[in-house]
């Protein structure tokens, strides 16, 4: 019997609702990944946040003269776009490998194919969270701590794993399909990096302040960064972002509903 599109939307819904009701399987596995990663390692994963540290202090001292703010401004603004950005950068570019790398399991049928993708960003998570003590010490000596702030930007990076989980689905979808996908991924990755406020402040655009507006992931940015520096985001930004998030999802959805079984086939 062909199935309508109808029916691919809740065979869809299904798999993602098996995904998220089998949490222990992926969170086991993200950590599993973390584990093999830094398998007879010293330090383990600490490696990830004295590399962070390394290059925000470095850049920092190199920048800070160069945009004209003190290393009191300049830091936290930094390490906050920067590490917030190294999650996105990395589970995007991960997400072209996302279904390739685990051919054999979804041949199998072992997990939800949704499954890969949450095990994915969770992995990524962890590894923001060894970051994120970067983070911690530069607030706490440059900054007044601000426990309010500090729950908005967790909330804050809650929705940005939720936005990452779409667009990941999503490009490890065309990536399955299209094997030049992930070579225009980094390509492009490389440029938004650049056109994105990480190093510099949206506000030295000016008149072209439209270049850092139409990008999704400066909204994704001050979410995270805002309200550790005292920002008010405002309920523009909060607009700006469910946007964002909603049509992403919207996409990526109905995509997968419609070529979810042909993913084992482009493997």
């Amino acid at each position: 019997m062909k199935r309508t599109f109808s029916m691919r939307i809740a065979e869809a819904g299904k798999d993602l609702w098996a995904a998220l009701t089998t949490t222990e399987t992926w969170a086991f596995l993200g950590w599993h990944d973390i584990r093999q990663r830094y398998r007879r390692s010293v330090l383990g994963p600490f490696w990830i946040t004295i590399s962070t540290a390394v290059l925000v202090s470095g850049l920092s001292v190199m920048y800070a003269g160069l945009f004209r703010m003190t290393l009191r401004d300049y830091i936290p603004y930094l390490a906050s776009g920067m590490i917030t950005w190294s999650f996105i950068n990395t589970v995007i570019n991960e997400s072209c490998l996302v279904f390739m790398g685990s051919e054999g399991s979804i041949k199998n049928g072992q997990m939800p194919i949704t499954s890969y993708v949450l095990r994915l960003v969770w992995r990524n998570m962890i590894v923001f969270m060894h970051n994120a003590v970067v983070l911690v010490v530069v607030v706490l000596i440059f900054l007044p701590f601000r426990p309010l702030g500090l729950l908005e930007s967790l909330l804050g990076l809650v929705i940005v794993g939720i936005f990452l989980f779409w667009v990941a689905l999503l490009v490890g979808l065309l990536s399955a399909r299209f094997r030049d996908i992930p070579q225009i991924v980094t390509n492009v990755l490389q440029v938004v990096f650049f056109m994105t406020p990480i190093m510099w402040q949206a506000s030295v655009l000016k008149n072209h302040i439209w270049i850092a507006q139409i990008n999704p992931f400066f909204y994704m940015l001050e979410l995270v960064r805002n309200p550790l520096l005292g920002v008010d985001s405002g309920g523009m930004l909060w607009l700006q972002v469910t946007g964002v998030v909603a049509l992403t999802a919207c996409i990526s959805f109905l995509l997968f509903a419609r070529f979810r079984s042909r993913i084992v086939y482009w493997l």
